[in-house]
């Protein structure tokens, strides 16, 4: 997994996963950078071994979990936009270029809003 951007329970603040390293069934080093939509990240490293690698499964969602409960944040899942906007440039008649901005319809689009998951939720879903 790398460079995989995660939202979390404050607008102003998500953190971009960079590199996870795996050592199978020990442990887990993971980089990743706390950032704000203002601007600004802090850069941050951790290992996670014992029973907390162990509750890891094939579900990312629980490593997005562990690292927003570090900074007291939860993990907010993405959804997708309603709409993608497609913005290209075309050559009119003249020889003159005009900007042309399509909006098309998110096929991947639910219309849900986005689930607020904390560790509690996975573990209430395994039982």
């Amino acid at each position: 997994m790398q460079d995989v951007q995660i939202d979390t329970s404050d607008p102003n603040i998500y953190i971009d996963v960079l590199n996870v390293s795996i050592k199978p069934n020990i442990m887990a080093w993971v980089s990743y950078q706390i950032a704000k939509r203002t601007g600004g990240a802090e850069k941050k490293e951790i290992t996670i071994t014992g029973n907390d690698y162990r509750q890891w499964t094939q579900d990312d969602r629980y490593l997005f979990i562990y690292i927003c409960n570090l900074h007291g944040l939860s993990y907010v899942e993405r959804i997708e936009p309603e709409f993608i906007e497609k913005e290209y440039v075309i050559q009119n008649e003249d020889g003159s270029f005009k900007c042309v901005k399509e909006m098309r319809k998110n096929p991947k689009y639910t219309g849900l809003p986005p689930l607020v998951l904390t560790y509690e939720t996975i573990i209430n879903n395994e039982q």
